[in-house]
């Protein structure tokens, strides 16, 4: 019998930048050129396995401004231009809901630090009383 069921963040209770255009739309915007992708793609993914593990992500602000050469406004945050892109996944509270009656359910993350709460404040975190949260940024 089960008794403790895991979810994924990104994906799975909400709906991110995999599986979608969000990613690539973020480069256009940042002022990433097509052809630079790869580059900046590997850059990117250099710099990701530290935040994951609890660097704020907007410290790589100044290195991508240096490589690309690019200048972000002031107040840029790219945690919360994340943010702003994520979207509530609208079918998984049913399913958390019915789990809940039988297991105990928890979230197994990598995402960045303060990403939790800036979801759940943008309100498009699933409403559960999670019993486990681990979250790598922590």
């Amino acid at each position: 019998m089960i008794s403790f069921i895991y979810f994924d963040v990104g994906g799975v209770v909400i709906n991110d930048c995999k599986g979608n255009d969000k990613w690539e739309k973020m480069k256009r915007d940042l002022g990433i050129k097509p052809e630079d992708d790869k580059e900046f793609d590997e850059f990117y993914d250099k710099y990701e396995k530290d935040v994951c593990l609890g660097k704020d992500i907007d410290t790589i602000i100044p290195l991508i401004e240096k490589k690309f050469h690019i200048v972000f406004p002031v107040s840029y945050s790219m945690l919360a231009d994340f943010i702003n892109r994520f979207e509530k996944n609208i079918y998984i509270q049913p399913v958390i809901d019915r789990i809940k009656q039988d297991c105990l359910i928890g979230l197994l993350t990598n995402m960045y630090p303060k990403m939790f709460s800036m979801m759940t404040k943008k309100g498009i975190m699933p409403e559960a009383n999670w019993d486990v949260v681990i979250d790598s940024s922590i």
